[in-house]
């Protein structure tokens, strides 16, 4: 499940998305998951035990079930639009 990857994040200030998951049929809060993509740039030994020294190209988003980790994958602005509601209120 992705809540065990270390690469994949919960972006907890983000507004919840209430639907109908494809892969488990439960209707859920889809959250707002994200991770670094592309080509990166990082200091190895740090790499081991992290991901946040390792700089990259752009970010990769995801609403994600969080009873069977199923990811859609989303855009950008999308994204954007999650993090904006949820700051709001």
């Amino acid at each position: 499940m992705w809540f065990q990857n270390a690469k994949l994040h919960v972006h907890e200030a983000a507004s919840k998305v209430r639907r109908n998951c494809p892969n488990c049929s439960n209707e859920v809060d889809f959250q707002l998951i994200w991770n670094k993509a592309g080509p990166g740039l990082g200091i190895p030994i740090v790499m081991w035990f992290t991901d946040a020294a390792t700089i990259t190209t752009h970010k990769q988003y995801h609403l994600g079930c969080p009873v069977c980790g199923y990811l859609e994958r989303i855009s950008r602005d999308v994204a954007k639009g999650l993090i904006a509601e949820g700051s709001d209120g």
